[in-house]
């Protein structure tokens, strides 16, 4: 797909380097593939020489977005092994930074809560979550928020080429934070259950003893 050429208007200011490197990717945006710099060439109707120095700053001042997750942070049953997976994610993208620094090149890691996705779809649909949720009742953490609160985030994040991506909101201080998270959830866990099935066998056990 080639760009579509600018619109004529009475613009105070030109800048045809600028206007050159946005061509280029809109255009590498449509391509899921990637193109060699004689095909971006041909489709753009310009030389290989005269899109080379674009190409090159254009790849020295790169930007990668990797996606780790909430669970990052919140290490929260019954997504055990999500949580390792994500961390590792994590650990990735933060030693990754340190790796293309010398190349220009900036590093971020997008933390996301239940985003409105088919993925978190069926994973809330599976049984064992949804009892979960059923148990412990719905709250701010296990809410589905919208798709397009997270787009926002990343183009936000792109644009400003952030070490960190974060939606919802309330991850940001949970980061903050993310020591004592571990205690904070043996707490909370501790409060949900002291009525449940638990907190019945605790009972049983005190009887028992009594007896004793």
């Amino acid at each position: 797909m080639k760009p579509a050429p600018p619109v004529a208007v009475d613009a105070p200011y030109t800048a045809p380097a600028l206007e050159k490197g946005l061509d280029i990717l809109e255009l590498l945006a449509g391509e899921g593939g990637g193109l060699l710099q004689n095909a971006i060439a041909q489709r753009l109707s310009r030389s290989a020489t005269e899109l080379f120095r674009m190409l090159s700053v254009l790849e020295r001042r790169g930007y990668v977005l990797i996606t780790a997750s909430l669970a990052a942070i919140l290490h929260a049953p019954p997504l055990s092994h999500y949580s390792a997976t994500k961390a590792g994610v994590e650990a990735f993208g933060d030693s990754i930074r340190l790796d293309l620094r010398h190349l220009g090149v900036d590093v971020g890691v997008a933390y996301f809560g239940f985003i409105d996705t088919p993925m978190v779809a069926r994973g809330k649909a599976d049984p064992i979550l949804a009892q979960f949720d059923q148990e412990n009742g719905q709250n701010f953490v296990g809410k589905t928020y919208p798709l397009s609160g997270a787009g926002a985030a990343v183009l936000t994040g792109m644009e400003n080429r952030s070490r960190r991506v974060m939606y919802p909101r309330f991850i940001r201080p949970m980061y903050a934070l993310r020591s004592l998270m571990p205690r904070a959830l043996g707490q909370l866990q501790r409060h949900l259950r002291r009525a449940g099935p638990l907190a019945q066998h605790r009972e049983q056990l005190h009887r028992h003893l009594h007896y004793l």
